[in-house]
């Protein structure tokens, strides 16, 4: 090689060296200014180390879970439906919505397959609550320990606007279709109102009847009444009773438990007006037919067809400590239309339901209701939804019917007028089949204050209490109308 190559050789080398060098030094400078950089108040981000990469995801989880929960909100609902059948009120609700029923397709007969494919846009969490609602002490339960489900179920509305529990529902549900006069009952919503403002919405209903253990009846040999019984039928069936009972070896039986029962929800069988035991708020005194029912009911209870007026002696003597209906030794006895599982229990296949007797015959009594509405929680995230889904599931008729195919509703009575869902809610009815005569007569019913007002409810509980045994053996007297009045306007 000559001398020539060797210095172009070694200039190249020189100027690679050089480069390599200059580049190094670039690098270094940058990691210095790093450095500097890193050791300043910025708002430039640090790189995370092992450690801080799993702390960032952990903070990260719960802001994904919220957002999800914004887009599947989660309605907890208490009432007396399963789970199952939640979930398919919710898919019927979003396939409403979306206009996805095909025509002629309806809460009878929408395809259960159907509505598994519907994803709702909401998730639906069950509670349960007993068949008439969740009571005073649950729901006050719930609300002291922070855990208010969105839409309850309540058996006592009092106690849920009282301690401003329960929500108004005016701002969501006033212009709602579903609560047109043409579908609801508005006395119904009158009875779940206070000043102006609903806070329920009636689920289901259950009306003041008399019950009947057939078995005394034709063990006397005495003619079942029908449904549609009159004060003349229910008095010759109760002398055939007794009479036959007191000329027997049998131990005794008696036609009727306590006539005292019967003193709310008589007199409407005697009066123009209709009022819980007659009493009118508006004029401060009992309408003339709580008089007329009083006297009716004494002269029962003085011909000894009840065990009203016998001592606790005679009850321990003839008794001992069982229930004498429980027991079969009672014909007749007062009750709400929702307890009727309850006695079939004991008498499967001897328990009818009939009226309060009329006082004509052929005519039927105006029924006595209690309203058991579903309530939507003051504390509720999302309060629209969960006044229209509440709305939906109580007043919508394909809803309705879907219940209706899932559950039953033994002893209950529906809160629309459609003629569809009064059908659907007797047709399969092992009991109450004969309450579909209450239909035409929805507009003349009167309310039990048991569940809206629970207040004026003990009021009336301690009037039976104290002047049963007063109207039931004495004459009935201005005086002691007067200290019951004043008893029920001190409420």
């Amino acid at each position: 090689m000559g001398r020539k190559s060797q210095s172009v050789m070694s200039l190249m080398l020189f100027f690679r060296t050089s480069v390599r060098t200059c580049v190094m030094l670039c690098v270094c400078f940058s990691l210095l200014n790093l450095t500097a950089c890193s050791n300043q108040s910025s708002d430039f981000p640090s790189i995370p180390t092992i450690s801080t990469e799993s702390s960032v995801s952990e903070s990260i989880q719960p802001s994904l879970s919220a957002s999800e929960e914004e887009t599947f909100p989660v309605i907890q609902m208490a009432s007396p439906f399963s789970q199952d059948t939640l979930n398919y009120l919710s898919r019927l609700y979003s396939a409403k919505s979306q206009g996805l029923l095909g025509a002629g397709v309806n809460g009878d007969n929408v395809s259960l397959s159907f509505l598994d494919s519907v994803d709702p846009p909401f998730v639906v969490e069950a509670i349960s609550t007993p068949a008439t609602g969740a009571t005073k002490d649950t729901i006050l339960d719930w609300n002291n320990s922070n855990a208010m489900p969105d839409v309850f179920y309540s058996a006592s509305l009092y106690a849920s606007f009282e301690n401003e529990i329960s929500l108004s529902l005016n701002p969501y549900l006033s212009n709602d279709s579903l609560l047109n006069p043409s579908n609801i009952y508005i006395g119904m919503f009158n009875v779940l109102s206070t000043d102006g403002d609903f806070f329920g919405i009636p689920l289901m209903s259950s009306v003041e009847i008399i019950y009947i253990n057939q078995e005394i009846f034709r063990t006397s040999d005495t003619e079942l009444p029908s449904f549609v019984m009159d004060s003349n039928s229910f008095q010759k069936a109760s002398e055939n009773i007794s009479d036959y009972f007191d000329n027997s070896e049998l131990p005794p039986s008696y036609p009727f438990y306590r006539v005292e029962d019967l003193l709310p929800f008589l007199g409407a069988s005697y009066a123009d007006s209709y009022h819980y035991m007659s009493f009118d708020k508006t004029t401060k005194t009992f309408v003339p037919g709580f008089e007329d029912s009083v006297r009716f009911l004494k002269r029962y209870a003085e011909l000894g067809y009840s065990i009203d007026l016998l001592s606790e002696e005679d009850k321990l003597e003839l008794f001992g400590t069982f229930d004498p209906i429980i027991s079969k030794r009672i014909a007749m006895w007062a009750g709400d239309s929702s307890d009727v599982m309850r006695w079939a229990n004991y008498m499967p296949y001897t328990l009818q339901m009939v009226q309060i007797p009329s006082d004509e015959v052929g005519v039927i009594t105006p029924p006595c209701l209690t309203v058991y509405p579903l309530c939507v929680s003051a504390t509720t995230n999302y309060p629209e939804l969960a006044s229209k889904f509440a709305a939906f599931i109580a007043l919508d008729e394909d809803a309705i019917l879907l219940r209706l195919r899932l559950e039953g509703s033994e002893g209950f009575l529906p809160t629309v007028k459609s003629n569809r869902v009064w059908t659907r809610y007797f047709e399969n009815a092992t009991y109450s089949s004969p309450l579909l005569y209450y239909k035409e007569y929805m507009n003349h019913a009167y309310f039990s204050p048991k569940v809206s007002d629970q207040k004026l409810y003990g009021q009336f509980l301690y009037l039976l209490r104290t002047y049963s045994q007063d109207l039931l053996s004495e004459e009935l007297s201005n005086d002691i109308l007067k200290e019951m009045a004043d008893v029920l306007l001190s409420a």
